[in-house]
């Protein structure tokens, strides 16, 4: 009876985390690219998240990555009126934040197939992963306003 009352409330903990940052991630493209991930609040509902809202989880993570897509477009289009050097390390970061992109979606499909047994490696892996990917993206950030304050 104890376990299942903390089973019960550590997936009310989840899914309040998961639904108080869904609106966080509906940012327009103007909107900062790290931002949208809300890396703080969505590492905590990774934590938490237990077995059974693995595929709540997994779409809430997706649509944060979709609106940081969003966000990584506009920033493009700025990079365009960066000086040819600005440009060039623009483009790097962007290759590289592409690259931490694609092992995000890895992680994700990990997690999204996991198995019971598996679940805490997956999400894990995941956490490790968003870090990473939310570290990438506000390189890119800085690297594009570093180059429009020259």
């Amino acid at each position: 009876m104890i376990k299942n009352m903390l089973r019960n409330a550590s997936l009310l903990f989840t899914a309040l985390l998961l639904g108080g940052t869904i609106a966080f991630a509906q940012f327009s493209a103007t909107d900062s690219a790290s931002a949208a991930l809300d890396r703080d609040t969505t590492l905590a509902a990774i934590s938490a998240a237990e077995f059974d809202a693995r595929e709540r989880l997994v779409a809430n993570v997706e649509a944060k990555v979709k609106s940081a897509s969003d966000a990584v477009s506009a920033l493009q289009r700025k990079a365009d009126t960066l000086s040819p050097d600005a440009q060039k390390a623009f483009k790097d970061a962007h290759t590289a934040a592409r690259q931490k992109a694609d092992h995000l979606k890895q992680s994700l499909r990990a997690a999204q197939n996991a198995k019971p047994e598996g679940w805490t490696e997956a999400r894990s892996a995941l956490g490790a992963r968003y870090t990473v990917y939310a570290d990438a993206l506000a390189q890119l950030e800085t690297t594009a306003n570093a180059g429009n304050s020259k």
